[in-house]
C-alpha cells in the first residue's frame, strides 16, 4: 500500500511568533484544536490507484501497533441515521456518550477499546466521513467539548467541536470525502518521518512529500 506523508510547517503570527499550522475547517469551523502540539501532518493515498482508499486494515494495524487503544471518536451524527448508529454499539457493545443530546445534528463520543470495535464501527463511520461528516479520534478521553463559535461565512454561533490537546496525545481526522487523513500529535514517535515510519505496518509503502519536516519542531 503506497501512502504519502507530508508535514505541516509552522507559521508565524503578526508578532513574528512562532506558531504551528492546524486543521481546523475554516469554511465551517467543524472543529478547533486547542493547546500546543509538537507535530502535525497529512497522510494521502496514492491518487494514480483509482481503487486506492483509507483502507480499514490499515488504520486498525497501525493503531495497534501504536498501542493507541483504547481510541476515543467524535462522530457527527444525523438523525436519520442515529438509530443505526444507535444498534450497532448496542450490538458491538461500545459505549458513547452525546455531547449535543436533542439536537437535529448530534456530535457523539464513542470509546473504541479494542482494535475489534474499530474494525466493527468502521463501516459506518468511513462512509460519514465520505459525506463531509464529522470524525476524529483521539488517544485520549475528556478532550472533546461543544462551543458556539461564530461561523466563518456567518455571525450566528454556529456548535463547533473543540479539542483539547494533551500530553502524550494524537488526534487523527479524516478530512472531507475521507480521502486524506490529517494527524496532530504531542507523542515523540511522529516528530520526524523517520520516527514516524517505523510505527507504521509492514506492507505500507511511505513516500514523505517535501522537506517541511525540516521546520517542523519549534525552536
Amino acid at each position: 500500500m503506497q501512502l504519502t506523508f507530508e508535514y505541516m510547517p509552522y507559521s508565524y503570527d503578526d508578532d513574528l511568533q512562532l506558531i504551528p499550522n492546524d486543521f481546523s475547517d475554516p469554511d465551517n469551523l467543524r472543529f478547533v484544536i486547542e493547546q500546543d502540539y509538537t507535530s502535525a501532518f497529512s497522510i494521502f493515498t496514492n491518487p494514480d490507484d483509482a481503487s486506492s482508499s483509507f483502507e480499514r486494515s490499515f488504520l486498525e494495524q497501525w493503531f495497534h501497533r501504536l498501542q493507541a487503544f483504547p481510541l476515543f471518536v467524535c462522530i457527527e451524527v444525523n438523525r436519520y441515521d442515529e438509530e443505526e448508529f444507535e444498534a450497532l454499539c448496542q450490538s458491538c457493545s461500545i459505549t458513547y456518550n452525546d455531547l449535543t443530546p436533542l439536537a437535529e445534528k448530534r456530535f457523539i463520543v464513542a470509546e473504541l477499546k479494542h482494535a475489534e470495535d474499530f474494525h466493527r464501527l468502521y463501516s459506518y463511520i468511513h462512509p460519514h466521513a465520505s459525506w463531509n461528516d464529522l470524525v476524529i479520534w483521539s488517544t485520549k478521553p475528556n478532550v472533546f467539548r461543544i462551543e458556539y463559535r461564530t461561523h466563518y461565512h456567518s455571525e450566528r454561533p454556529e456548535k463547533t467541536v473543540i479539542v483539547s490537546m494533551q500530553e502524550n496525545m494524537s488526534v487523527f481526522a479524516f478530512s472531507h470525502d475521507a480521502d486524506i487523513v490529517n494527524v496532530v500529535s504531542n507523542q515523540s514517535f511522529f516528530e520526524t518521518a523517520d520516527y514516524l515510519f517505523k510505527t507504521l505496518p509492514d506492507f505500507v509503502v511511505p513516500t514523505l512529500d517535501d522537506d517541511t519536516e525540516d521546520v517542523q519542531k519549534k525552536e
